[in-house]
């Protein structure tokens, strides 16, 4: 790893936000999100609402 390039974090998995249509926002992996069934409930499909994660905004 160089100095002045950051931290590259290997071991984080790639993640995706998915938007229901209330307009909530749900973190997922991103390999499963066209898995994502809207029709079913989103709690018991492997993903996280946003909401609930309490995410650094830098601030």
């Amino acid at each position: 790893m160089a100095l002045g390039n950051g931290i590259n974090k290997d071991t984080a998995r790639p993640l995706e936000v998915y938007v229901d249509i209330n307009g909530n926002e749900w973190i997922c992996d991103k390999e499963v999100i066209s898995d994502i069934d809207p029709e079913r409930p989103l709690e018991d499909q492997n993903i996280i609402r946003c909401q609930m994660m309490p995410f650094d905004h830098g601030g």
